[in-house]
């Protein structure tokens, strides 16, 4: 962590000029209104706001095939890391058991003996 926060504090501010990955949730709320946008062109809208519409209409479906690419392989990653401590738990359950046999068997045989 203090690696970290002291890498952040050397970089500079946001960039007004880098792409932003929107949320998809907020990408669905957004591109309803954008492809009206792009479509009211026969309504007497200039032809450069056309034009800028359908860019950001595409760049926002980019934007969510990417944002979603992503999201499948942090999911996927995570899925992994957790089967990896699944396992891992299993095996000690598993030894847990056998030590918890164990006392059992002896138990038994010296209250028996």
């Amino acid at each position: 962590m203090t690696r970290l926060r002291q890498h952040l504090a050397g970089q500079s501010g946001p960039s007004t000029t880098d792409p932003v990955t929107l949320p998809p949730a907020l990408v669905s709320v957004l591109l309803p209104h954008i492809n009206k946008a792009a479509s009211s062109e026969g309504m007497g809208v200039a032809s450069s706001s056309s034009t800028v519409n359908t860019a950001l209409t595409q760049r926002v479906r980019i934007l969510q095939e990417e944002n979603d690419e992503l999201y499948e392989i942090l999911k996927s990653g995570e899925t992994g890391k957790l089967k990896v401590e699944v396992r891992g738990l299993r095996r000690v359950v598993e030894r847990l058991e056998g030590a918890l046999r164990g006392m059992h068997l002896l138990t038994l045989t010296l209250y028996f003996n």
